[in-house]
């Protein structure tokens, strides 16, 4: 996977467990409980890739933090309007989850989660008419920080503006040098200062 390769090519050797869970929701949350129960839980868990961006004001290459995201999908799509599950179908399961991790000195922002990427603008509109709040969007932000509100576990999810949403041409190389560039200059020093016991910086905790 590209975004893995930028992250281990600039993140220093053996210094933390990284784990790749692939593209979806459905891999993600398979690979996280399967790590769980392979290897335990973790105290925190930092989340490092690429987003599309709904909101053309944020600049690309930016870095943001998820503090809540949505599962998207579910209901029945209509031309114009997504009609939602009733709550009987869905029962406790909760559409939006919040992050547990404190609030970092970035952008903090809400996530869709869709099942593949938006295509084209208007694709794109849809989503964005459906969910005026959302600014970003992904495939797996909303399986992470359900799997961190399960366990009670801090989830930092991290993304780094690759693209506007809709729009097939982006330029990939600098996407994945700038995750690169963020992945060591923000996501190792978070982890380094969690694993000494320290506060976030920028948290206030």
């Amino acid at each position: 996977m590209p975004e893995a390769e930028a992250i281990r090519r600039i993140w220093p050797t053996g210094s933390c467990p990284i784990l790749i869970t692939g593209v979806g929701a459905v891999a993600t949350t398979e690979a996280l409980w399967h790590h769980l129960y392979a290897e335990g839980p973790p105290e925190v868990i930092i989340v490092l890739g690429l987003a599309g961006a709904y909101d053309r004001s944020l600049p690309l290459y930016a870095g943001v933090q998820v503090r809540k995201d949505v599962w998207a999908a579910f209901g029945r799509r209509r031309v114009r309007s997504l009609e939602p599950l009733p709550q009987s179908l869905l029962r406790d399961f909760p559409l939006v989850v919040e992050s547990l991790a404190p609030m970092l000195a970035m952008p903090q922002v809400m996530g869709l989660t869709l099942e593949s990427v938006s295509a084209c603008r208007k694709e794109a509109r849809f989503w964005k008419r459906t969910y005026p709040e959302a600014v970003l969007e992904t495939q797996e932000n909303a399986a992470y920080l359900r799997f961190g509100a399960r366990l009670g576990l801090p989830v930092y999810a991290l993304r780094v503006i690759s693209n506007w949403v809709g729009d097939r041409r982006w330029d990939r190389l600098a996407a994945f040098e700038a995750l690169a560039n963020f992945a060591y200059h923000v996501g190792f020093p978070l982890y380094e200062r969690l694993l000494a016991g320290e506060t976030a910086p920028g948290s206030g905790h």
